[in-house]
């Protein structure tokens, strides 16, 4: 159906779309300019799951008591979780709250959804994309510490900052959707804060993708801080039944650095600095900091 719909439409309209969508058929959703976000520091730090992120936990400690953290993902299941204490924890991808998702996927959220709520001792909100079946994250969360906020924004995606930067003003939309560490900047932005340092930022993906000389498969190298490596067939979320081809693999990475890139400057406009902390990374739009 969403390709069918895209097929027919242009794509000027499908942000309005979505928009509408979130707005009238998504459930209890709200604009990011109604949300009450925990706040505590005048820093950021955004842990992403990036194998580098090993190699900075001594400095990332160094700053631990002077910043606020955002982690994404399955962070919950490693014992930096209790370390850090984030207060705001981002799912995007579909396959942690999707009725279709693969059972590699339900058992890896069903351990990081335990986690959370057998660790969690502060104050925590998670925070959920529009599309999100709300009701699976909250079975498995019980904890009286964890508020669950599912926000109204739809993905708009344009060549012109102006336009970009006016519809994000609004509170419905934001940047390309294909990625966690995308928005986990993008509402440190909307929480008002001085400054964002970025960690396990490595988006090295299309460097672990190889191509099966015999069958054209696209296989993953996949690569995280708390996990072993694995390599397995490139398919796509939640399902895993589709596979990656290669210019859509392309694409999705393209879109998602000119994603950073137009952060980069929203967060200038808003007088916001951003640091790419981590000691490695492909992202070369913010400026690096301290590694």
């Amino acid at each position: 159906m969403k390709k069918c719909i895209k097929s027919i439409l242009p794509s000027v309209l499908l942000p309005y779309i979505r928009l509408v969508n979130n707005l009238f058929f998504r459930g209890k959703t709200i604009s990011l300019r109604k949300i009450n976000f925990l706040k505590n520091k005048d820093t950021l730090i955004v842990l992403g799951n990036g194998p580098s992120l090993d190699n900075d936990i001594e400095y990332i400690n160094s700053l631990k008591s002077d910043a606020d953290f955002i982690c994404v993902n399955n962070f919950a299941c490693s014992e930096l979780y209790e370390k850090f204490q984030p207060n705001k924890y981002l799912f995007m991808d579909d396959y942690f709250f999707s009725n279709n998702a693969h059972l590699d996927w339900v058992n890896q959220r069903k351990k990081t959804y335990e986690s959370i709520n057998n660790k969690t001792t502060w104050k925590l909100q998670i925070l959920l994309p529009s599309q999100a079946e709300v009701d699976i994250v909250k079975s498995q969360i019980s904890n009286k510490n964890v508020e669950f906020i599912k926000f109204n924004t739809a993905g708009y995606v344009n060549g012109s900052l102006k336009a970009s930067f006016f519809h994000f003003n609004t509170g419905f939309f934001g940047p390309f959707q294909g990625n966690v560490l995308i928005y986990a900047i993008y509402l440190g932005i909307w929480c008002r804060y001085k400054c964002i340092k970025v960690f396990g930022a490595d988006l090295s993906m299309h460097e672990n993708v190889k191509v099966d000389q015999s069958t054209n498969d696209l296989y993953m190298t996949f690569k995280h801080f708390n996990n072993s490596e694995k390599r397995e067939r490139f398919l796509k979320n939640p399902d895993k039944i589709e596979p990656f081809k290669m210019h859509e693999f392309l694409l999705l990475s393209a879109e998602t650095f000119f994603a950073h890139q137009v952060l980069d400057k929203y967060a200038e406009s808003k007088n916001v600095d951003i640091y790419n902390c981590s000691n490695y990374s492909l992202i070369d739009a913010y400026k690096r900091g301290k590694n």
